[in-house]
């Protein structure tokens, strides 16, 4: 019984080839059969693509993280030895601040053209500390902690200044789209001014 079945399912396979050879006696492929194998060829290149391109832009994305990182805690670091060391703080205007450090005058200043915040000593090349600034705001505190007004007469903060708080927004472009990070520092104490 077991051998009935087994001949009648190897003539059925051979009658099924000679059939599909009797159609197409050359032994190629039909046109059916290419156009399928190339829609779906195509389909599996457009996801393997569409993954390369997706991994590419995430891996851009965490560069300029890694960038926006970088550059905010360079900034904040040389800002706030400055600010330790500094005996006096002026404001010629709401971005730019000018500490005294030992007798030398160190200016941090916000460049919106540019979009850097910079670091200027004397007898130094300016330092760009950190570049593609969306937004850069100093914050003043007496030692009371309340805050002293910087918009309308920045000048006149100076001399009551003990703390100073700075907050970055910078920004990373990378094709269409950008990546963003918000940095706002601690109150950093003037530990060597004097108040009375």
């Amino acid at each position: 019984m077991h051998a009935v079945a087994f001949t009648t399912t190897i003539m059925e396979r051979e009658i099924h080839n000679q059939s599909r050879f009797a159609a197409n006696p050359e032994g190629g492929f039909t046109l059916v059969e290419i156009m399928v194998s190339s829609a779906l060829s195509m389909m599996l290149l457009a996801g393997i693509l569409a993954a390369f391109f997706h991994l590419t832009k995430t891996g851009i994305a965490m560069g300029n993280y890694h960038d926006l990182e970088r550059d905010s805690r360079m900034a904040l670091q040389f800002f706030a030895r400055d600010v330790h060391q500094a005996d006096e703080a002026h404001w010629p205007n709401s971005q730019t601040l000018r500490l005294s450090v030992d007798g030398d005058d160190i200016l941090y200043l916000y460049d919106s053209n540019a979009r850097t915040f910079v670091r200027r000593a004397a007898g130094q090349p300016d330092m760009v500390l950190a570049s593609g600034i969306r937004n850069l705001n100093f914050r003043s505190f007496d030692i009371s902690q309340n805050e002293l007004p910087l918009t309308s007469n920045p000048s006149n903060a100076g001399p009551l200044t003990k703390m100073i708080q700075v907050s970055i927004e910078l920004e990373r472009r990378a094709g269409m789209s950008s990546n963003r990070a918000s940095v706002i520092s601690s109150r950093y104490m003037m530990r060597n001014k004097k108040v009375q």
